[in-house]
């Protein structure tokens, strides 16, 4: 939802509060379950009622829902990720004196463009939060070398104790250079953890960081959709070691927009039915058994990719997506239809649809 849909929901939900008492008893609750964040200075006052609405209420009282902060259950804080340093350090603490009072949160989506202070992320594992949570979004994690390992130890503590989750998203800002990496043979070793009920990762431009060391080697069970940076040029990048790991038990992978793509996907990855290219691969190698692959999307159509990949090894394919090629309009005429990229989506085309398979263009259409 983009912000000025949000603002006109939130405006539509509070002109219902005038209309009598039982309109606004029963508007509340919905108000502060999905609150509209849009500045900083929002956030705060919605703190300081959440606190206010907590210290007036008595203990006699205190049932599930008896207090604001208890209706709330998601936080969208995306309209906050141009704060600078200073506002995000008072965005940082006030977070971190609500997680006691709003214990059924169940949805969190945090600015990217810092990481959460070491006493925000134990307040957050040490609330009731954790037992409810089950979408966790927008976790900073710096490149090497800013970061220390005390604060990894916070966030390892943090996604130790969110054993709930269903969703994760870190998100990091990828290497400047070479010299950004302290040593790719360093490992870091805290205890194993399991989040059982983990089924979608998405992890962004983080080739190397101890958490995803930590990732590796925690049980993923049900992990099944996986969006993820990878690093073929980086043979050690952690990025790619999580992949080697869990890409067995994967159903659905997106590779985000990077330059290379692993030969071996396929192999890693022999449960795939949905996979996502940001760029086609020159070679990959064959699978051991089958793929079963159902869904491919590509940017651009490539004969080499289809006489090399698509064909000998996708035989459960059943749709094709490209994403930056449309088919041409009929009126253009033939000239135009048989050239460039436009001669090669209509070849894809009707060699595939001799297997039942549907190409579709960027604009979802199967045919010119």
């Amino acid at each position: 939802m983009d912000s000025r849909s949000a603002q006109e929901g939130q405006a539509s939900r509070l002109s219902l509060l005038l209309v009598s008492r039982t309109f606004k008893e029963t508007m509340l609750p919905l108000l502060y379950s999905k609150p509209y964040l849009p500045s900083l200075e929002v956030f705060i006052l919605f703190c300081e009622r959440l606190l206010d609405g907590d210290r007036k209420w008595d203990n006699l009282r205190r049932i599930h829902h008896s207090t604001p902060g208890r209706w709330v259950e998601w936080l969208n804080f995306t309209y906050l990720s141009n704060l600078n340093n200073s506002q995000y350090l008072k965005f940082d603490r006030h977070l971190a004196q609500i997680f006691s009072v709003i214990p059924f949160l169940r949805y969190l989506n945090l600015p990217t463009t810092n990481m959460m202070t070491r006493p925000t992320m134990q307040a957050l594992a040490d609330s009731e939060i954790v037992s409810a949570l089950k979408d966790l979004r927008g976790i900073h994690v710096p490149a090497p070398p800013n970061y220390s390992f005390l604060q990894i130890e916070s966030l390892t503590h943090l996604l130790r104790s969110c054993y709930m989750l269903r969703h994760l998203e870190l998100i990091g800002s990828g290497l400047d250079n070479d010299t950004d990496i302290l040593d790719e043979d360093t490992v870091y070793c805290p205890a194993s953890f399991s989040l059982p009920h983990l089924r979608s990762l998405c992890i962004l431009h983080i080739p190397y960081s101890p958490i995803l060391q930590v990732l590796s080697r925690a049980e993923l069970p049900e992990l099944r959709l996986l969006t993820i940076s990878i690093y073929a040029d980086k043979e050690k990048s952690d990025a790619n070691a999580f992949l080697k790991v869990h890409g067995s038990n994967l159903t659905h992978l997106t590779l985000s927009a990077t330059k290379h793509t692993l030969e071996n996907l396929l192999v890693l990855c022999s449960s795939l039915r949905y996979l996502s290219l940001p760029t086609i691969p020159t070679a990959m190698m064959r699978p051991i058994t089958p793929s079963p692959i159902a869904i491919l999307s590509i940017p651009r159509p490539t004969m080499e990719f289809l006489n090399g990949v698509v064909e000998p090894f996708l035989t459960s394919l059943r749709q094709v997506h490209i994403r930056e090629v449309r088919y041409l309009r009929r009126g253009l005429g033939v000239g135009a239809a048989n050239t460039g990229s436009s001669a090669i989506i209509l070849e894809w085309r009707r060699r595939l649809a001799r297997r039942g398979v549907t190409v579709l263009d960027a604009q979802g259409r199967s045919g010119p």
